[in-house]
């Protein structure tokens, strides 16, 4: 009988960790269907040297491949890590803040929405900083 209910508990919490693995990889941001009319990124970093670095995206097709990266977002576990920038989506009728995390791994990077992480592939997002006046470096302080 011990035997039958280890099993029996075994396969319950084998099936609840699965579960929540497939939550995380096939769970997605929900953000808004349209396109913001721009896209402030403000970089800081993890350092602490206060040298903020500011760019505006208001060309509608850096916008719209900004929007099309972070909708691939998919949710990841959270942790405590701070923000080390935002990424403020400025609409007509308002603003959505998008906490950007240090990246911790080489395939992803992590940002916050909603009380929510997410992950993105991190070389189309480094891919999308090239050129903007953004020292990437500060977003990946963190191998």
């Amino acid at each position: 009988m011990k035997r039958k209910l280890w099993l029996l508990v075994s396969l319950v919490v084998v099936s609840g960790i699965a579960s929540y693995v497939l939550w995380l990889n096939s769970t997605s941001v929900q953000l808004p269907p349209n396109n913001p009319q721009s896209i402030e990124l403000i970089v800081f970093g993890i350092s602490g040297d206060n040298e903020r670095q500011e760019v505006i995206i208001d060309d509608p097709t850096e916008v719209s491949e900004f929007m099309g990266m972070l909708r691939t977002g998919r949710a990841n576990e959270d942790h405590k890590c701070g923000d080390v920038g935002t990424a403020n989506l400025n609409f007509e009728d308002g603003a959505i803040k998008i906490g950007l995390l240090p990246g911790h791994t080489a395939r992803y990077y992590e940002f916050r929405y909603d009380r929510n992480n997410y992950r993105i592939d991190r070389r189309r997002f480094q891919k999308f900083l090239v050129g903007r006046q953004i020292d990437i470096g500060k977003l990946f302080e963190s191998p």
